[in-house]
């Protein structure tokens, strides 16, 4: 994605932001990338549980900082070049899905990218094939909004100050062209792009 949309590897991107980093599965390749690129102070983490923030900063040996469960952060403006989230939106209310767009759109810098993932099309096909789960088929039509919550998600139950915060949330596309392109200009969604999730371009408008 970075060399189609920016025109060069990652590591070379400037500030990345690994936003919802957990224990840096992914971040962990990103530091190893960067220190051989001497651009380790480009790469960044954050999220809600200061237990995994705090394992990447002091193991990776990148910026990584507990952020709260809504903005703001403490990140200066137009800070990052680029931001991604997996699996972060998947689990948002949409009161607070929105917050944090108008967040994002904060700290990344105008042309920026935000990649993030989305349970769209492919998880919907994936979970709703079973006729056991009708309420979720009925709130994928196309006449309802395009966003619903399928269920709460326990997983960090007792790791961050909410239990009802986490939850199970679906998109569709047309939702996102729509109502995303108030903070970002909505360049793809990729389908299964991350196993079940799809994945949205975003470029933060000037």
């Amino acid at each position: 994605m970075c060399r189609e949309f920016f025109g060069q590897e990652l590591a070379r991107i400037g500030r990345v932001l690994d936003w919802g980093c957990g224990s840096g599965r992914v971040t962990r390749y990103l530091a190893g990338d960067a220190r051989r690129h001497s651009n380790l102070d480009g790469i960044h983490g954050a999220d809600i549980d200061g237990d995994n923030a705090s394992w990447c900063g002091k193991n990776l040996g990148i910026d990584a900082r507990k952020i709260p469960l809504c903005p703001p952060t403490d990140f200066p403006d137009n800070f990052f070049d680029l931001v991604f989230g997996i699996s972060v939106f998947t689990h948002l209310n949409e009161d607070v899905q929105f917050k944090w767009l108008a967040e994002l759109r904060r700290i990344i810098r105008p042309g920026g990218m935000l990649l993030t993932t989305i349970h769209g099309m492919t998880a919907y096909q994936r979970v709703c094939m079973p006729p056991s789960r009708p309420e979720l088929a009925e709130n994928w039509a196309p006449e309802n909004s395009g966003f619903f919550v399928s269920g709460s998600n326990g997983q960090l139950a007792g790791f961050i100050e909410s239990d009802d915060y986490y939850l199970n949330v679906f998109h569709r596309s047309e939702y996102i062209r729509k109502r995303w392109s108030d903070f970002f200009e909505v360049l793809e969604i990729l389908p299964g792009a991350i196993g079940t999730h799809d994945l949205a371009v975003l470029r933060r408008k000037a």
